[in-house]
């Protein structure tokens, strides 16, 4: 039986969002690849490292401490089965990020098809079209960071915990007490993951409590949800205290009121971003999305009935969320709420609002509006998610080498700042990371090449050593140069610094950008730049080798350096 042009028309489109919806997933799923690092970062330093010795010593402070305004419970078992069980590699850490933002999309879908009875061609398209901006790249520190679970985490609860109050509310109305109880339970235990996630969910608590009353579940289950969210508010706030470099929220509000307005527009409108329009689109998007809620939400009070009202609720949470946000972050400047980390929550509200305003239009005009904003909106994602795609060798070259400095026990914040800023924290983190034998001090790890004492070299590389230096630790230097196999017309990834005579004084890594060599020598060598820390007398002589293989070297004979 053949489809008549119109239907052909249709299903080729929906096909076509599906096709954008898999793009994103196999890009952004490939772009962690390209940016992965096993050496943690940043906050995963005194996060996640410095969480599991703390769990070791005093497990119940350790899991429920605070991480700037968050109780991180939900990630930490993450952190926890990573380092414990899993060499600490971030790899279990990303995946998960991944696993979770799947089931984030496959929820918002469920919810969408459960709600409202959709062709097989919609179903198809709103998949693609939910996938394209769950999956977008616009969030890369969420998906490329092993410390960013919680993002996820919190949208999913969120989600999860609305639509299981909305699956009590039609056993209520069914008469089927037991199911509806069951659900209610299940939207509590959910708004208490989400609360574990972040500081955020504990407006899922209260959104939940607005939704129970909503839905006229009945006094009963009503007191049990406020009593619950109650004792969970209390929980989360004993000894929680204000993070000070936050500011004042209140001052905040009575000092910047407009800037408020900004921020919250900002965060909502992050994708905006990059549009031709810069800032300006941001805003016009987050001036969009804030609108449409609170009509929707205005428009929902007056009405019964609606569909799928646990995408509208996670709206709201969304743009509670930007306003929380704003309250503490506001100190730190407007840029800050177009922050990638806070591009999650946008991009999660986007599709939401869209289909439940879909799904909920009185008139063709709303219908079609919300139509078109979606296929502007997920134009300006589609555009962008090539960026997954560009993965950076200097950074991934200049972590390598901070993760190779701690190791040589070199503390010099110029060379471990890429991995964390705050040298203070970092030396101290790393140290007891080290005596744990924890992620990249493990015995097991193979993410840094442990030499032989001895090596001796089988090939000639061409290479040079440009400088060596005495490093801020007594006895050890460093050295950088360049190096470039010409028989296997590669860079040598590991390097050996080796006296004379052979004997493994240290090791290196390479991966830095050389322009220079890679008009001698080819593209092949474009990547050739290298840093070594060894230990060494002072005024000796040293050479450097490339492992070409398994214990296979190539040297750079003839290319000797000399400690200062």
């Amino acid at each position: 039986m053949s489809l008549a042009p119109e239907a052909r028309f249709r299903l080729g489109w929906h096909h076509v969002l599906l096709a954008l919806g898999l793009y994103a997933v196999f890009t952004t799923s490939l772009g962690v690849v390209l940016h992965f690092t096993p050496i943690p970062l940043n906050d995963q330093w005194d996060g996640t490292i410095g969480f599991y010795l703390r769990a070791q010593q005093a497990p119940y402070d350790a899991w429920f401490e605070q991480h700037n305004e968050h109780r991180l419970i939900f990630s930490r078992l993450l952190f926890y089965l990573d380092l414990g069980y899993l060499r600490g590699r971030n790899v279990s850490l990303l995946a998960a990020n991944l696993f979770l933002a799947a089931l984030v999309a496959a929820t918002m879908l469920r919810i969408a098809t459960r709600h409202c009875a959709l062709s097989r061609a919609q179903r198809i398209g709103l998949a693609g079209g939910i996938l394209a901006f769950i999956f977008s790249w616009m969030q890369e520190e969420n998906f490329t960071w092993g410390f960013q679970s919680q993002w996820f985490a919190v949208c999913l609860f969120a989600l999860w915990a609305f639509e299981s109050i909305q699956m009590s509310a039609q056993h209520v109305r069914a008469r089927r007490s037991w199911r509806a109880w069951g659900w209610l339970l299940a939207a509590l235990a959910c708004a208490i993951g989400a609360a574990c996630s972040m500081a955020s969910g504990l407006l899922v608590v209260a959104i939940v409590a607005v939704l129970a009353t909503h839905h006229q579940l009945g006094w009963t289950k009503i007191v049990v949800v406020i009593a619950g969210g109650i004792v969970v508010w209390s929980l989360y706030l004993r000894h929680w205290h204000p993070v000070a470099a936050n500011g004042s929220g209140i001052g905040a509000v009575l000092q910047h009121p407009l800037g408020i307005v900004q921020f919250v527009l900002l965060y909502l409108g992050a994708p905006g971003m990059h549009t031709l329009l810069g800032r300006a689109g941001a805003f016009v998007w987050g001036l969009f999305v804030a609108g449409t809620t609170l009509v929707q939400v205005i428009r929902s009070l007056r009405l019964r009935g609606t569909k799928a009202i646990a995408l509208l609720a996670f709206s709201g949470f969304i743009l509670g969320t930007a306003l929380s946000t704003a309250l503490g972050r506001l100190s730190f400047g407007l840029d800050s709420a177009l922050a990638s980390r806070y591009t999650t929550a946008s991009l999660s509200c986007a599709p939401a609002l869209a289909i439940y305003t879909w799904m909920n239009a009185r008139s063709i005009w709303v219908r079609r509006t919300a139509t078109i904003a979606s296929i502007a909106m997920l134009t300006v994602v589609a555009v962008f998610q090539h960026r997954a795609l560009q993965a950076n060798p200097d950074e991934a070259f200049a972590r390598k080498v901070g993760g190779l400095a701690l190791r040589a026990h070199v503390y010099d914040g110029n060379v471990t700042g890429p991995l964390y800023p705050f040298e203070d924290r970092l030396v101290p983190t790393a140290q007891a990371a080290e005596a744990a034998r924890l992620s990249i001090f493990s015995p097991a790890q193979t993410d840094f090449y442990d030499a032989p004492p001895r090596i001796s070299a089988g090939s000639r590389c061409e290479g040079h050593i440009d400088r060596v230096w005495q490093t801020r630790t007594p006895g050890v230097y460093g050295a950088s140069g360049w190096i470039y196999d010409p028989a296997s017309r590669r860079v040598p990834g590991d390097l050996v610094v080796v006296s004379p005579d052979g004997r493994m004084l240290g090791t290196g890594v390479s991966g830095g950008k050389r322009d220079d060599v890679a008009t001698i020598h080819g593209n092949g060598s474009r990547h050739s730049a290298w840093t070594a820390f060894f230990t060494a007398p002072p005024q000796s002589v040293f050479e450097v080798a490339g492992r070409v293989g398994n214990d296979v070297f190539c040297s750079t004979a003839g290319a000797a350096g000399r400690t200062p």
